[in-house]
């Protein structure tokens, strides 16, 4: 007797919404911690850096903190930032799997064609039938319930 697995139950926008903010929090924290640091540390071993070389530093490290925290949480084991942990989400493939950071790296950077599209890209997710953005269909990746 085989056993078939279980439908894949798509999140709802709403859930994923919740767990964009959250995340949006704790990113803003991290990317404001560690730029803060990297431009400080910067400044202080060369004194003769300009002020826009230290917010680039730090806006530098901003981009590396998110595309870590994304790539590296959501193909882990767990498949989830903090925030889908929170409510219940995973990242899978588009059979269920758990996605490679390879490919968790090219859904985080998608995500900007989801963004310059005046946003339509997230907003796909309401009107699909598997609730998949813009990045979500560039990358081939699900976000459904746990």
């Amino acid at each position: 007797m085989t056993v078939s697995p279980s439908p894949l139950m798509y999140a709802s926008g709403w859930r994923r919404f919740g767990a964009y903010v959250i995340d949006t929090i704790i990113f803003l924290v991290i990317s404001v911690v560690a730029g803060a640091v990297l431009g400080f540390t910067f400044a202080l071993a060369s004194p003769a850096t300009d002020e826009r070389t230290v917010e680039l530093v730090a806006q530098l490290a901003g981009i590396a903190v998110g595309w870590l925290y994304f790539a590296a949480l959501e193909s882990s084991s767990r498949q989830a930032t903090a925030g889908k942990q929170a409510l219940g989400i995973v990242v899978t493939d588009e059979h269920g799997r758990r996605i490679t950071f390879a490919c968790a790296t090219g859904r985080y950077f998608a995500k900007i064609l989801s963004a310059i599209t005046f946003r339509i890209g997230y907003l796909m997710i309401v009107f699909t039938g598997k609730k998949q953005g813009l990045h979500d269909k560039v990358a081939r990746t699900l976000v459904v319930d746990r």
